[in-house]
């Protein structure tokens, strides 16, 4: 049986505990694994964030669309939003993975890196003004 949680985040960084507090309730109703609520945590905080952070740049009246749903195989994460046009698996910075030392790593693109990494799928577009982001994850 399919399985939905649905969220509007204000486009403010500090609504974002809010809305993974919420998520990992959901997750806990429907008997999400322990390891696909570690994956969803990780994807939607990042992604939340980028778009919070630099597409609405902590505009109070920004608001992302958050739909989650478990299918029994796979979770599946869309994220609407109307900020700028960003594709974060195309325009984010390559995640610096050569530099140990993180005092003089260049910042960005390691967290599109970690989605990328545990993601199924992950795909962006850009259609009427609106930018829609979805990540599939292995419920298992």
């Amino acid at each position: 049986m399919q399985q939905t949680f649905e969220h509007k985040l204000p486009g403010r960084v500090e609504e974002i505990r809010t809305l993974l507090d919420s998520v990992e309730a959901w997750a806990q109703a429907v008997d999400l694994p322990p390891k696909a609520m570690f994956r969803l945590n990780l994807v939607l905080e990042e992604l939340a964030t980028n778009i919070v952070r630099y597409g609405y740049k902590d505009r109070p009246d920004g608001v992302v669309d958050v739909n989650v749903v478990d299918d029994g195989a796979l979770v599946t994460l869309t994220l609407r939003d109307r900020a700028a046009e960003f594709d974060p698996f195309k325009s984010a910075p390559e995640a610096d993975l050569d530099e140990a030392d993180v005092r003089t790593r260049r910042v960005g693109g390691l967290g599109v890196h970690f989605v990328k990494q545990v993601a199924r799928t992950y795909t962006y577009r850009r259609a009427q003004e609106e930018n829609e982001t979805v990540v599939t994850l292995p419920r298992a």
